[in-house]
């Protein structure tokens, strides 16, 4: 095959695990003997370079990045397609691989491909802004919020559904991804495959690792660490620094090893634990890391928003059992009680008590802590970049031959079900009143003939503008409305409004507010 992954700054110049997941998997499937390009963008100079026998252009977009809102999103796409159509031979290319499926200019960019070169399209969600929002389940945040419909109004960025209506296959993370998506985008290609993050194994250093054990834990100290974007509220710093109070009391020798960017980033750490939190520099690459993770006892994730997990697959390839929440992928890492734990309470102000309950018995216990690394070792096989890349190529061949037999996939709209068609009009009902259920349903009729057209425009800014239209309509004051039905101007605002709105778009708001109501998919 010869694939192009369209991709977020790839290595070694990679700011988050979407772009690290992308290498691993194409030198994966260049090792594999297919001719693997990557497509991303940059701030350095315009380069083209192999790594890992995979040929990686990177764009520059500094210029671009300042512009204005409005224009940035299609100019950077403009970019990348003029590039790709004077530095790619793509003609000769069999398949084009969005490899983060949350960079918005790359969807057009996948789309014109498709449409100019008839290139069939895998989309690999890593990231799912839907499923992020509905994570908030504590928070005040409600997806038809005027105030928060009004900040998705001022960004102009291709929805993350759009793709999803042209894609010959739909990839994702995890299992928890895999259903969101289905439930959410209902993608044209079907049900969307899991395919997991590949993990580098056999990586650390074990001599190194001992030496850093005994550096940083001293005679008889203990391990814990925490790592990845730990001053992101997602990763739930705020519930580590809770838990390892709770376990000093027990054992005043356990020590927080944390990777830090900045030199504050140990600050909130040191206020509330003092020396027992101990700061490394940032590591360079997946060896130290694979080290690092090697010398201590325990990994603490208690994210509130995972796609997948990286930290969770390196920890138990270095031999370290990881206790865990329930989010992304790491229900699939993890089998708890064999290799780690998972976190089961729901109430995450619970989580620090039940960290340090689960993290002291690992602790304390020496035979478990073997068993767990073990099995942690041996669960971390599943997930080598052979392994992952073999899945990513029988899902890659099964698209192409697919596409042989019945052609690339057409950009279509999502099919409405009874069910979802009944909670589109109650939705409208319940925003607007009862008066609007005949514009939907004319809405209805209407909607697939114009699908291209809305598709191809369809972003965020206008799916929040058409919704905070419909409910600022709902919110007129009764003098208001009163007024608009006397002057006759009430039905054509109501049905203008209805008819701008996507039926799907506000069945997805809706989907993450009942997501929220149950405390996470």
């Amino acid at each position: 095959m010869n694939v192009l992954f369209l991709s977020e700054p790839s290595y070694p110049r990679h700011p988050g695990g979407a772009g690290k997941g992308t290498h691993i998997l194409a030198a994966g499937l260049a090792a594999r003997g297919h001719t693997v390009r990557i497509l991303c963008q940059c701030r350095e100079e315009t380069t083209r370079e192999v790594i890992d026998g995979v040929e990686v252009h990177r764009v520059n977009w500094e210029e671009l990045d300042h512009s204005n809102k409005q224009t940035r999103e299609a100019a950077i796409a403009a970019k990348l397609l003029d590039y790709a159509s004077r530095e790619i031979p793509l003609p000769s290319l069999d398949l084009v691989y969005d490899s983060g499926g949350f960079l918005s200019f790359f969807f057009p960019v996948a789309y014109q491909l498709r449409v100019q070169h008839r290139l069939p399209v895998i989309v690999h969600y890593r990231y799912l802004m839907a499923r992020h929002h509905a994570s908030l389940a504590d928070t005040e945040f409600d997806a038809f919020a005027l105030g928060v419909l009004g900040l998705e109004a001022a960004i102009n960025e291709p929805s993350q559904s759009f793709p999803a209506r042209f894609a010959d296959a739909v990839v994702c993370p995890s299992s928890a991804d895999a259903r969101f998506i289905h439930a959410s985008f209902l993608p044209a290609s079907g049900a969307p495959a899991v395919l997991p993050e590949p993990a580098d194994t056999d990586l650390a250093d074990l001599k190194a690792a001992a030496r850093l054990r005994a550096e940083l834990a001293g005679p008889g100290g203990q391990l814990v660490y925490f790592g990845g974007r730990i001053d992101s509220d997602m990763k739930g710093g705020d519930l580590v620094i809770d838990a390892m109070a709770r376990m000093l009391a027990v054992r005043p020798r356990v020590r927080l090893v944390l990777p830090i960017k900045g030199p504050d980033g140990l600050d909130p750490f040191r206020k509330r634990l003092g020396p027992a939190a101990i700061g490394l520099p940032w590591m360079k690459d997946a060896s130290e890391l694979a080290t690092v993770l090697a010398a201590v006892d325990l990994a603490l994730m208690p994210s509130l928003y995972e796609s997948f997990g990286m930290m969770c697959v390196e920890s138990l390839a270095a031999g370290t059992p990881v206790v865990a929440s329930q989010t992304g992928a790491l229900p699939d890492l993890i089998q708890h009680g064999e290799n780690g734990f998972l976190l089961q309470a729901r109430d995450r102000s619970a989580w620090p008590a039940e960290m340090a309950e689960l993290g002291l018995r690992v602790l304390g216990d020496p035979a478990l802590s073997r068993r767990l690394s073990d099995a942690a070792l041996e669960s971390a096989r599943r997930y080598s970049t052979d392994r992952i890349a073999e899945q990513a190529e029988a899902i890659c061949l099964s698209v192409l031959e697919r596409v042989r037999r019945q052609g690339p996939m057409e950009l279509r709209a999502p099919p409405l079900s009874e069910t979802d068609r009944a909670r589109y009009l109650d939705l409208l009902e319940s925003m607007v009143g009862p008066e609007a259920r005949a514009a939907g349903e004319r809405a209805i009729a209407d909607w697939g003939a114009a699908i291209v057209e809305r598709c191809t425009a369809c972003s965020r800014q206008n799916l929040a503008g058409s919704a905070r239209d419909l409910v600022a309509l709902g919110k007129r004051s009764p003098p208001r409305r009163l007024w608009d039905w006397a002057t006759g101007a009430w039905p054509g605002r109501m049905e203008a409004a209805v008819a701008a709105a996507c039926p799907w778009g506000l069945l997805q708001k809706e989907l993450i507010r009942r997501a929220q109501k149950t405390a996470i998919p």
